[in-house]
């Protein structure tokens, strides 16, 4: 029996082991999705800027995400590209980094309360000034990956200009993803009582 003082950790119990290996699946997802927005992302930079493969390989070698998407958007700025094709990549890009910086500090950070149920992110270790911590859990997980999901068809089917699938079903999924809102919505500093996320039966 074991001792009265002693509390069995959280990431020991049935309900804390399903809550962590619900998180890193959800994790796991979320990664791979990262990594195919970044891939159609580096694809729609070489479409903007008219350099074939090969080439862009050597241009744009080492060029994050992020900076490619600045590239974009100042290529659409002096080819006087349309407004709702601006509009539209501004849309994905401002998402995307919003994305983009969640997953830095959890794949840098890691996450702390994540078989308690209040996963929590913070990079209080190395900031040099007020630490930026936020919740997640693997809904939030989940709701990235669905507006990562929502990014890659825009950047496929808008600014890559990949041709439409020719199943009717499929083309009507594909604009369910398309006109449905973005999912994920950042929110810093959570208030240190917030309930603990259960999962689900």
């Amino acid at each position: 029996m074991a001792a009265s003082w002693y509390k069995i950790p959280a990431s020991e119990t049935r309900v804390g082991m399903r809550r962590a290996s619900l998180y890193y699946e959800a994790l796991g997802r979320f990664v791979d999705a990262f990594s195919e927005v970044e891939i159609a992302a580096a694809r729609a930079l070489w479409k903007y800027a008219d350099v074939n493969q090969s080439t862009a390989k050597i241009v744009f070698s080492g060029t994050r995400a992020d900076q490619g998407n600045r590239y974009i958007k100042e290529i659409l700025e002096i080819t006087k590209a349309s407004v709702e094709l601006r509009e539209d990549f501004e849309d994905i890009a401002q998402q995307f980094g919003v994305i983009s910086r969640v997953r830095n500090d959890v794949l840098h950070y890691g996450a702390s309360g994540i078989a308690e149920g209040k996963g929590l992110v913070s990079n209080e270790s190395r900031a040099k000034s007020t630490p930026r911590t936020f919740a997640i859990s693997p809904g939030d997980l989940k709701k990235m990956t669905a507006d990562l999901r929502k990014i890659l068809f825009r950047l496929n089917y808008v600014h890559i200009g990949r041709p439409l699938p020719r199943s009717r079903s499929i083309r009507e999924e594909l604009n369910q993803v398309l006109r449905a809102p973005w999912q994920y919505k950042f929110v810093e500093s959570p208030p240190k009582d917030y309930p603990a996320q259960n999962p689900p039966d």
